[in-house]
């Protein structure tokens, strides 16, 4: 069980922060859950693309107004705890209409601090079921700015608070060279616990593949290349409750094609 929960807690921390033939583009639910890179690029390039050209002729109002609409019912159907395919469809709905046009990894918008509101992912029953002996905690992502003073320029961290104990996982990110929605995450990882003002180191490993044995992960998951984590839609005003949906696009097998929304809240405020 204490490795189960280990797992458990590390497998959150990583999954934070941060995909058929149909006549249609691809969309955040249609995209295969595959081991591989999800499609992104042309397709959701296009997607905006056509977005702006449906409202181009109503001018920027409408178009505001449309992403707007779209993220208030995103927000409602996560607030009245919709069923995943529903949220899911409204996440299709909103993307179309970034405002950072494709390039949230990129954009000075990304840093900050940011509170999780709603993740799919497709963690094992094991894990579910530690889960909730973990009492719904509390997942926060720190990048840039807000994570350099404690975890070093270049770095990404993920805190989760589990009552009075927090778990924190850090490693380095930087915007992929070939795609500009997208961040690569890359060792060294430092995983540590802080309990009554101690910090308590557990683990730091220098390379992915130890970092995943570390997770209990499998063969493949452990030779799969570095995690790619593509910003889908990221408000760009730099304001509290701004709103950030991405997803794990190419990775570890666990995790690839997790989903999470996030919402920025004031730096320091974790």
């Amino acid at each position: 069980m204490r490795r189960a929960l280990l797992g458990a807690i590390v497998s959150q921390l990583v999954a934070m922060g941060a995909a058929g033939a149909r006549a249609r583009a691809p969309t955040v639910r249609d995209a295969p859950l595959a081991r591989r890179r999800v499609l992104l690029g042309a397709p959701l390039a296009a997607l905006h693309a056509a977005a702006l050209a449906t409202v181009g002729a109503a001018g920027a109002s409408d178009v505001d107004a449309q992403r707007e609409a779209r993220r208030a019912e995103l927000l409602r159907l996560i607030a009245s705890g919709a069923p995943d395919e529903r949220i899911l469809a409204q996440i299709d709905a909103l993307v179309p209409y970034d405002p950072s046009r494709g390039r949230g990894a990129v954009d000075g918008a990304l840093a900050g601090t940011w509170d999780l509101l709603w993740t799919k992912d497709e963690a094992p029953a094991a894990v579910q079921l530690v889960r909730k002996t973990l009492h719904q905690p509390v997942g926060t992502q720190l990048l840039g700015d807000a994570a350099a003073p404690r975890f070093g320029a270049g770095r990404v961290a993920q805190l989760l608070d589990v009552g009075a104990v927090r778990f924190e996982l850090s490693s380095g990110a930087t915007p992929a060279p070939d795609d500009a929605r997208v961040l690569q995450i890359f060792p060294p990882f430092r995983f540590d616990a802080l309990v009554g003002g101690r910090r308590l180191h557990i683990a730091a490993t220098d390379d992915d593949a130890g970092f995943r044995r570390l997770n209990a992960r499998s063969a493949e998951a452990i030779a799969a290349p570095r995690n790619r984590y593509a910003q889908l839609y990221l408000d760009v005003s730099g304001s509290v409750g701004d709103l950030r949906v991405s997803r794990i696009v190419e990775g570890d097998s666990a995790i690839v094609g997790n989903v999470y929304i996030h919402s920025r809240i004031p730096d320091g405020a974790r």
